[in-house]
């Protein structure tokens, strides 16, 4: 890797602002020639059926329209997420804390009995199952839980997304759901009182589960403490947090999610999960997808600092005279992670040169990560320009028009720097905060969750 620092300057055309239409959506969300269509407005989405992981990643992307931080200018999603699959299975962005693992089973589980036991009604299945979520957000409130964490706490009853909804990938992926099928359906069966659900007989690692009964969940949760449901914490038990912790270790084993569980080092402060202490304390695996995850974050955080260039240097040759100053801020930001960014692969270079990239892409092949064809070939010639010259890659023609054709593949008319109404509404910077890999907010506070319950049972790691 070759080093010439240096800071890419904002080239500044002027021309006189017009005012244009607003921009219509597109007709159709794909066209021949494109790998996706990103929508940058989204007023709805619906489906008539679907699988819970695909409702999950749905959710997931209208929430990504909703923070910059996080949004996908690029196209680069799906490797994003590969790694963080490999790192943290079973975890989403709309995540927050541990004890809905348990909280949820409980709520249903208690709902299901009520139902057999004629106390609800089958018409009102999906009425009280609503009703009890919502309670539940109340209940937590009652407790003092940290209101950032209570899904749906600010829309109260109204809520559109049910924490059901959220978690119900992950209580399968950790064997708490044995329930095969979606939220949706599950209720369904209960409203139609059957004697027995669709349920898994064995884990995804081959491990046996319990005879088939009436329930949906397994028959080992811890039980409920008293009054659980009008005054509730967050904070798990000594038993609720080893059962966590042997339940996401038998169902991801081998993954740093268990590692960290196992080891329990201090997650607060650590910025990434490469910057945890005692790092060389997990398994050679672990390490080596934690170092694929740390590359690909450092030099793919290039490119999203060049389209951010990109687009300010468009917004301000759209606008006149002093009408640029409302960039200025936006401008400072990315200039100063411009810098942040070209040190750090200045400091990082010996790491990203000896990086196995054929290695990187196996893994996530490896993973079941499904990267589209056009994505590869982007994500390699930026690191190939990246890891070769970063001040360059930043610099070079060749490389800012295929950033710009780049975001014209996956949206079209709403790309933002080759489109002067799709600027109108830009409020940038995009995406300036380097991958983590639902670190930050999501996988961090799970595992604190339940380390911090671990160390009121005393068992030491």
């Amino acid at each position: 890797m070759r080093h010439r620092r240096g800071t890419v300057n904002f080239l500044f055309a002027r021309k006189q602002t017009k005012l244009l239409p607003a921009l219509p959506m597109p007709a159709q969300a794909s066209s021949a020639g494109r790998e996706t269509v990103t929508a940058e407005l989204v007023s709805s989405l619906g489906w008539l059926d679907y699988r819970e992981d695909d409702a999950r990643k749905a959710r997931e992307l209208l929430r990504a329209f909703e923070e910059k931080g996080t949004l996908d200018s690029l196209g680069i999603g799906t490797v994003r997420d590969g790694l963080a699959d490999l790192l943290f299975p079973g975890l989403s962005t709309l995540h927050t804390r541990a004890r809905y693992l348990l909280l949820l089973p409980w709520l249903y589980g208690r709902l299901e009995r009520d139902v057999r036991g004629g106390h609800v009604t089958r018409s009102r299945v999906v009425e009280v199952a609503r009703k009890r979520e919502a309670d539940l957000m109340k209940a937590l409130s009652a407790g003092g839980s940290d209101p950032v964490g209570i899904i749906g706490v600010q829309a109260g009853e109204k809520v559109r997304v049910l924490p059901r909804e959220v978690y119900w990938s992950a209580l399968r992926r950790y064997g708490l759901l044995l329930f095969t099928g979606s939220s949706r359906s599950y209720l369904e069966a209960l409203a139609a009182k059957r004697p027995t659900m669709p349920r898994r007989t064995r884990t995804d690692d081959g491990e046996l589960l319990e005879a088939v009964s009436d329930s949906a969940w397994r028959g080992d949760l811890p039980e409920a403490p008293d009054n659980w449901d009008t005054r509730s914490t967050f904070d798990l038990s000594a038993e609720e947090a080893l059962y966590l912790s042997d339940r996401i270790s038998a169902s991801v084993p081998g993954t740093l999610f268990t590692e960290l569980l196992q080891h329990r080092p201090v997650v607060e402060g650590a910025e990434m999960v490469w910057d945890l202490p005692d790092v060389e304390r997990l398994s050679v695996e672990t390490q080596r997808v934690v170092h694929h995850a740390s590359m690909f974050s450092r030099a793919i955080y290039g490119a999203q600092i060049l389209y951010n260039i990109l687009l300010l240097e468009r917004m301000a040759g759209d606008v006149t005279g002093g009408e640029a100053e409302h960039l200025t801020d936006a401008m400072s930001r990315v200039h100063a992670q411009q810098e942040w960014w070209l040190g750090a692969m200045e400091k990082d270079a010996h790491l990203l040169t000896a990086w196995d990239r054929p290695d990187f892409w196996e893994q996530l092949s490896a993973g079941g990560a499904r990267i589209p064809g056009p994505t590869r070939l982007f994500v390699d010639r930026w690191l190939n320009a990246a890891l070769d010259d970063p001040s360059v890659a930043l610099s070079d023609q060749e490389m800012r028009r295929a950033v710009e054709a780049r975001e014209w593949s996956l949206k079209g008319g709403l790309a933002r720097i080759r489109n002067p109404r799709a600027r109108e509404r830009a409020e940038p910077p995009y995406g300036l905060v380097p991958l983590d890999y639902r670190w930050n907010g999501v996988a961090r506070q799970l595992i604190s969750d339940i380390t911090s319950g671990l160390a009121r049972s005393g068992v030491s790691a």
